[in-house]
């Protein structure tokens, strides 16, 4: 909500401004768009420059994989904060940049995994690989990498706070 004291003449009326920020996504999620609705050349110039600087690749990603998460989870009827969770331990590593090479689908099934467990309907990787169709074995792998990689970001966590108390 936003108030324009200029515009409202002392109403203190407030004004819903665009939807909420997305704690998923990176960076602002408000932004203009060019058409180029009179297909003149000029204009769909601009159109096409105006999308190039605005859409970049990592959110194009992010959205793939939550997209990915949401249809799996939905497709096994877990619950949405199963899904929720599973997409911030992703962002959480996609941030990090720590698993860069790694297969995507895999890092998905794990996080689906831990996410699981984290609300209380745990699933075997078996149940995750039919899933997901990421081997047992690479599962595996990946939960043990995501295990350590989450201890390590709580443990700095705490580290800061204790620090600053």
């Amino acid at each position: 909500w936003r108030t324009f004291s200029n515009d409202d003449q002392g109403n203190d009326d407030p004004s819903r401004v665009g939807d909420a920020a997305n704690p998923l996504l990176n960076g602002s999620q408000l932004q203009t768009s060019i058409s180029f609705g009179d297909g003149s050349a000029r204009a769909k110039e601009l159109h096409r420059a105006q999308n190039k600087a605005t859409h970049d690749k990592s959110t194009k990603t992010l959205l793939a994989a939550y997209k990915q998460i949401g249809a799996l989870c939905d497709g096994y009827s877990m619950p949405h904060t199963v899904a929720d969770t599973a997409k911030h331990l992703y962002k959480l590593t996609d941030d990090a940049k720590a698993f860069k090479g790694k297969s995507t689908d895999a890092l998905i099934a794990g996080c689906i995994f831990i996410a699981c467990r984290q609300n209380g309907v745990p699933r075997t990787f078996r149940e995750v690989f039919e899933l997901t169709k990421v081997s047992k074995k690479e599962i595996g792998k990946t939960f043990k990498a995501l295990e350590k990689f989450f201890a390590a970001q709580n443990k700095e966590k705490r580290g800061t706070v204790v620090s600053a108390g």
